[in-house]
């Protein structure tokens, strides 16, 4: 059976749903651990540009930089701040 839901209900699932700065931030820092970073790459500047976001589009937006990084240079892979300011701006 179906349960209704209110208007009110509904909102307070999306405030849930949006993660804080500092929950975005360790969202990255453990998405992005094992990646080459280059040095323009700031996990507090990423956190503080993807307000509103859940952890899935941030997750989303991590693989989709990284395979554009892998495309820009296989055999020097390193994820760049541009890759990810590209699929941010996608997302």
């Amino acid at each position: 059976m179906l349960e209704m839901v209110t208007v009110h209900d509904y909102e307070r699932l999306e405030e849930l749903r949006v993660l804080a700065m500092t929950n975005r931030e360790e969202i990255f820092r453990i998405l992005l651990c094992k990646k080459p970073l280059a040095d323009d790459v700031s996990l507090p500047e990423l956190a503080e540009m993807t307000d509103g976001m859940t952890g899935g589009d941030i997750a989303l937006m991590c693989r989709r930089a990284a395979i554009n990084a892998l495309k820009d240079d296989a055999e020097h892979f390193m994820l760049s701040r541009r890759h990810l300011v590209k699929e941010k701006s996608n997302a």
